[in-house]
């Protein structure tokens, strides 16, 4: 079967499969998560995510610490301190 493009427009020539960027491919796995995770305790959609990474493709779950390391609002706070101490 020839395909002649992929999402996100690109054409890849070598395999003739398409070609996927990392956050679409991270999206499209979110989009499974969501939707195969759909009769489990989880009903946030973040959490039937985290369920799905560790109950069908068995991750270790995340260390309660680390959980919000790269949220908006942690890294601010964080940067906000070292201009802090800067001062």
């Amino acid at each position: 079967m020839q395909l002649s493009g992929s999402a996100g427009g690109k054409k890849n020539t070598v395999s003739d499969e398409p070609a996927l960027y990392f956050h679409e491919f991270v999206f499209l796995l979110g989009l499974i998560a969501v939707n195969q995770m759909g009769a489990s305790e989880a009903t946030e959609p973040q959490d039937k995510i985290e369920a799905f990474f560790i109950e069908r493709l068995q991750f270790n779950p995340v260390v309660p610490e680390k959980k919000n390391i790269m949220k908006f609002e942690h890294l601010l706070k964080k940067q906000h301190k070292r201009e802090t101490s800067k001062a």
